[in-house]
């Protein structure tokens, strides 16, 4: 589930969306038009038509950046790389679990090396399709080497084609994300990291006592923004959704819109994070992300259009335990046998 998110969001923040014949012949059409006739027209008014050789290289240019615009080609000419990773954290645990989903396009042909900062680290070809065709799919040998770093060396991109790699690898942060307490005595989540969370949610599943009296639905709060050292006070509230609706989806929408800038669209992975099929009856997690490409993975030949985002979820605390039962039974209370015995 957490690969099929990922290359959803992937496949959305990396794809090349070519424009179909009528919007080619429609930007055509435009051109020439402001080229020749609009062209001639202006400067004949003005009694400039001279000037209409000047401005046709200007009207070029013009139209080409339209064109380029249109065809929303956002992923470069060159190379370029985007990731989204995954950064699993457990209660007190100062290590996490990193997941990488890095897409590799190229429009010239090359052939990549990922290279990471520990021997621990894995990576494999990643498919672009849940479940690829076999017969559909190009061959790919590439070598796994692992020495004092791991390495994934011959990883061939063809021309104007974009591949993935899947990698994971243990990723060290300063201190714990953790769940403390305020003077009042109330919940507070301190994020001791270096990490820049954005989109930060609290949230946790009720205890079987309160699904016992119909409480289905998740509890929490939003933050939003928390930066290193900082800490926040946690108030678990219900979470009203519509159906189909992800916990918080309006205020990441809000957040994007102050900041001004168009993200990453993790909302696949948050759907899957914020799933309350995945918690355990009072469980407590942190849900933000990083609109970064954390370090640790180097690729060459380095790309000139570098994007990424990691999606953090830092277990906060577990679900309680069960309260401890007695046996049933004791060793005397099982008949014993001869062949037992013999045993």
């Amino acid at each position: 589930a957490t690969a099929n998110a990922a290359r959803e969001a992937l496949l959305k923040a990396a794809g090349v969306e070519v424009p179909d014949t009528s919007c080619v012949v429609l930007c055509l059409a435009i051109y020439l038009v402001a080229l020749v006739p609009l062209n001639w027209l202006f400067f004949s008014a003005i009694g400039r038509i001279e000037w209409a050789w000047i401005a046709a290289p200007l009207i070029a240019i013009a139209g080409t950046w339209a064109v380029v615009k249109q065809a929303q080609l956002d992923i470069g000419f060159v190379r370029a790389q985007t990731e989204v990773a995954m950064l699993e954290l457990q209660p007190e645990y100062n290590r996490g679990h990193l997941a990488r989903y890095t897409a590799l396009y190229t429009s010239l042909s090359s052939m990549y090396d990922l290279e990471y900062d520990t021997m621990t680290a894995v990576a494999a070809p990643f498919p672009a399709s849940e479940n690829p065709d076999l017969r559909s799919v190009s061959r790919m040998v590439c070598d796994y080497q692992r020495y004092d770093r791991s390495k994934l060396a011959g990883v061939f991109v063809p021309s104007n084609t974009t591949n993935m790699v899947h990698s994971e690898q243990m990723f060290a942060i300063d201190a714990p994300i953790r769940l403390g307490k305020s003077s009042r005595g109330t919940d507070q989540v301190e994020n001791r990291s270096q990490l820049q969370l954005r989109s930060v949610a609290v949230v946790r599943r009720p205890t079987l006592e309160e699904e016992q009296q119909g409480r289905t639905e998740l509890l929490g709060t939003w933050i939003g923004e928390l930066q290193p050292g900082q800490s926040s006070s946690v108030a678990y509230m219900p979470i009203p959704l519509e159906k189909g609706e992800v916990p918080f989806a309006k205020e990441r929408k809000e957040e994007e819109r102050a900041l001004g800038t168009q993200r990453l669209d993790l909302e696949p992975t948050f759907r899957l994070a914020l799933d309350i099929t995945h918690f355990e009856p009072g469980e407590k997690r942190l849900v933000a992300r990083v609109d970064e490409v954390l370090p640790g993975q180097e690729i060459t030949p380095a790309a000139s259009q570098v994007r990424g985002a990691t999606m953090v979820v830092a277990h906060l605390e577990y679900a309680p335990h069960p309260a401890p039962k007695p046996d049933v039974n004791t060793k005397q209370d099982i008949p014993t046998t001869k062949a037992f015995d013999d045993d």
